[in-house]
């Protein structure tokens, strides 16, 4: 866990220097990443929720089990935006794992509630 702390907080370093120090104007070259780990079959979960329990992807996500998988996925669009920020700063976080970000997100937010 401390590992994907750190991870974050180099990764943050890294966003806020580049964006300081990005010209007006840019083109960026923002890779895609879909909360749902088969992206070619999202209308098909969207449809039929029960259906995710199927997606033969779910373990790219960084899940523990299929219903971890599931719990995550709906509500992990912000962080695949995330990760598709982090990776065009820096190729190397592509490989983040997007229910590892979001653990690590929620840990990150149960320690700043904590320290009120």
């Amino acid at each position: 866990m401390r590992k994907i702390i750190k991870k974050i907080r180099l990764v943050t370093h890294d966003l806020k220097y580049s964006l300081k120090n990005l010209p007006k104007s840019v083109h960026l070259d923002i890779p895609y990443f879909c909360q749902f780990m088969s992206a070619d079959l999202v209308e098909t979960y969207i449809s039929n929720h029960n259906l995710l329990n199927t997606d033969p992807k779910w373990r790219e996500s960084g899940a523990n089990t299929i219903s971890e998988y599931e719990m995550w996925t709906w509500s992990d669009c912000g962080i695949a935006c995330f990760k598709m920020i982090l990776s065009a700063v820096n190729k190397k976080y592509s490989s983040l794992k997007i229910v590892d970000l979001a653990r690590e997100a929620k840990h990150m937010e149960h320690l700043n509630k904590t320290k009120r």
